[in-house]
């Protein structure tokens, strides 16, 4: 017997409440990275398994709204990981502001670690199964969903072929590819027909997207610090865009052969 969406939905509340727990420990230095992709799970669970009804749609933001919160420190921890990685900078100028930029993580990190211990969070945690009941799961909207995010999908990955695309079309194509992935999951899971190769695609275009965005991010970051108080550092930020520009052209060289397995 198939288990029911709402089942899956269950389950990955049950390990939102298992994450929580170990964000607050902080001994797993992956639990942040759980905690997100729990919260993206559901939040395209919701979306896969619902036909847009009120009750789907609030809890959607309320997710999220609490995922924001988490991606700005995830975005934070790359930053300051890739500035400490790079020994050049390490002894440069730059060390005082990177160790503002670990002072910003920390804040960023307590920030989190008191909101999941609110009262008003452990009440909407443990409300989340019932809530989740509420809400009714149909497989035949997956399927559709998840059809309208496959040929867009498809049709960004191509665009971004064509020429130079913008950031923010690299961004969507990225966000799209999270969510055919996790639809592929999801329907592997409750035991649905789905092509098993286009999971490995959407995690690779994912990854390699996710690389040169990271250090995108940092070189700009680098780029606004030195117009403000470092002239010094742009041997430092030169290395960054020629690792960026490698990034991209390894990105072309494999979006092309994975375009041709959709």
């Amino acid at each position: 017997m198939r288990p029911e969406p709402l089942y899956r939905l269950k389950r990955l509340a049950k390990e939102l409440t298992r994450n929580r727990k170990a964000v607050l420990k902080g001994v797993d230095p992956g639990a942040l990275h759980d905690l997100r992709v729990t919260l993206r799970r559901l939040s395209t669970g919701l979306r896969l398994f619902n036909d847009g009804r009120r009750a789907s749609s609030i809890l959607r933001n309320e997710i999220k709204h609490l995922a924001r919160d988490t991606n700005r420190i995830r975005d934070q921890e790359v930053l300051c990981a890739l500035l400490r990685s790079t020994a050049s900078l390490a002894s440069s100028p730059l060390e005082r502001w990177i160790r503002a930029q670990e002072d910003v993580l920390k804040a960023l990190q307590k920030e989190l670690k008191d909101r999941l211990e609110t009262p008003s969070f452990l009440i909407w945690v443990d409300r989340l199964p019932s809530r989740l009941d509420a809400i009714p799961c149909r497989p035949k909207t997956a399927r559709r969903h998840y059809q309208k995010d496959y040929h867009e999908l498809s049709r960004l990955l191509e665009r971004s072929l064509r020429s130079r695309p913008s950031t923010r079309l690299l961004h969507h194509l990225r966000i799209k590819a999270k969510r055919v992935r996790y639809a592929l999951e999801d329907f592997k899971f409750l035991g649905l027909p789905q092509p098993d190769h286009l999971t490995g695609v959407c995690h690779e275009i994912q990854d390699l997207l996710g690389q040169w965005r990271d250090l995108k991010n940092m070189g700009e970051k680098l780029k606004a610090a030195g117009r403000s108080r470092f002239p010094g550092i742009q041997p430092w930020f030169q290395e960054i865009n020629r690792q960026t520009d490698a990034l991209w052209k390894n990105y072309l060289k494999k979006a092309h052969r994975l375009h041709r397995k959709m």
